[in-house]
């Protein structure tokens, strides 16, 4: 019987792609050649990403599998729930798509430049933002040519990245806390798995995002400066996409260093002033870049508060529209927080199925922490140990007064998902310390903490996944 069973999926599966390839757009058909190449490349990556660990390499199998059926899930909302994307029915020409779409078409054309080469009219495109997307689009298209599913796809996998190097963060800065925990809520958490996903923003920053935070663990907890390396990848893709995030990023890492200076340099106070100084260059120049984009013409208290309050005006309309806190008073700080991390609550999401789903996000987390609260209470008391703890805080509560900007809440969905890998780390702290199995000698602690990531989450997973 389930031979039988077997053999008529087999052929249900066969027939259905068949289907596909038949249809006439190469909006579909494309998106089926890529899913094939995607999955070949991840059997040969991931024994390798999870360190040989079979466990973990069939966690992250499903969570890439998770991610690309995700991508699917919103390529058909952004394409038929949002607006008509189908003509004439499945297989037809695809339109619409709002920002998905406009990538989209705009890909097609500079994935031509591309193949042309003709870098005068990529260079004249390549500007902050919107215009960079379109470029990154076409890029990818140059690749696999133009087809949208094929394009959902990749950018999926590019934010399934971020989240594999987010993991890796929370490895390197965390050894000893629930990695299983934090693994199972960066893959696989509904708003990370669906909002960013998708061509758009939100997949290259998630991506951005895991790498900067990847090489801060590797600066910070490690000394190792080859951290350097997917901190500064991280931090360029977060910049020619949202360089106020970039910039948020920066000055966490600047805060977190400069603890970490504080705390090793008290016998060199002259390393400690160094320290100091570049962390203040640092700082300054991206605070002045950040500035510059969202359009403060100056470094005050006024033209920061006016700033936010004139991008709210900009965002508010729709069944998602929301009044914003106010952080012109320090109590409203903490009401900005709580906005970015849960907001909507169940009362506020009425007219709109979405809005409900995103208020039983928020529910979730809510309620995750709330039963973890031990554990981040444990966390903010290692700050004065664990620096990395510094630049989750104040990682956090930047980019939560920079949401205060945003008074919808579906735009506030969908860029979300860039704090809540840094929050969830909190959540993944254990109530308390993991006792270290008798008789482990210091050369053993000595190579967990120099062994490569690879390494090191396969001596983790022997331990955690067997």
């Amino acid at each position: 019987m389930r031979a039988v069973a077997f053999g008529l999926s087999v052929v249900g599966v066969v027939a259905f792609w068949v289907y596909i390839l038949a249809l006439g757009s190469y909006d579909y058909r494309g998106g089926f050649l890529v899913a094939p190449a995607i999955a070949l490349i991840a059997a040969m990556l991931l024994p390798k990403m999870s360190g040989g660990v079979r466990s973990l390499t069939i966690l992250l199998a499903l969570a890439l599998a998770a991610r690309l059926g995700s991508a699917l899930v919103r390529f058909f909302v952004s394409f038929g729930y949002y607006s008509d994307g189908f003509v004439n029915g499945l297989g037809g020409t695809i339109r619409g798509g709002y920002d998905a779409g406009r990538y989209h078409r705009a890909g097609g054309d500079f994935a031509d430049s591309f193949r042309a080469l003709d870098f005068e009219t990529i260079a004249n495109g390549l500007n902050f933002g919107t215009d960079f997307v379109e470029v990154f689009t076409g890029a990818v298209y140059a690749v696999i040519g133009q087809t949208v599913i094929g394009g959902f796809l990749v950018f999926a996998t590019l934010a399934y990245l971020g989240s594999y190097f987010a993991y890796r963060a929370f490895v390197t800065a965390f050894p000893n806390e629930n990695k299983t925990l934090f693994a199972v809520l960066i893959f696989f958490y509904p708003s990370i798995l669906y909002w960013a996903n998708g061509i758009g923003k939100d997949s290259i920053m998630l991506l951005a995002t895991g790498l900067a935070i990847y090489g801060a663990s590797l600066l910070i907890n490690k000394g190792k400066w080859q951290g350097a390396i997917p901190l500064g990848i991280g931090v360029l893709g977060a910049i020619w996409v949202r360089p106020h995030i970039a910039g948020i990023m920066v000055l966490s890492l600047a805060v977190a260093m400069l603890w970490r200076a504080m705390r090793h340099a008290r016998s060199n106070p002259l390393l400690a002033a160094v320290g100091l100084l570049v962390t203040v260059a640092i700082g300054w120049f991206f605070l002045n870049l950040a500035t510059s984009f969202v359009g403060i013409t100056e470094l005050s208290v006024d033209a920061v508060l006016n700033t936010l309050a004139s991008r709210q005006t900009s965002t508010f309309g729709g069944g998602s529209a929301f009044t914003p806190a106010s952080i012109s008073d320090p109590l409203g700080i903490p009401t900005a927080v709580i906005t970015t991390l849960f907001r909507p609550f169940p009362f506020e999401a009425s007219g709109s199925i979405l809005l409900f789903v995103q208020a039983s996000d928020g529910v979730i987390l809510l309620g995750l922490t709330v039963a973890r609260t031990k554990g981040i209470y444990r966390g903010l008391r290692m700050m004065g140990s664990n620096p990395y703890i510094a630049f989750i805080v104040i990682y956090v509560i930047l980019m939560a007064i920079a949401f205060t900007a945003i008074s919808n809440f579906g735009t506030l969905a969908r860029q979300r998902a860039m704090v809540l890998p840094i929050f969830m780390m909190l959540l993944a702290i254990r109530t308390a310390p993991l006792k270290e199995p008798e008789g482990a000698s210091e050369m053993e602690s000595a190579t967990d903490d120099d062994a490569p990531a690879g390494d090191a989450s396969m001596q983790e997973g022997r331990r955690r996944y067997a």
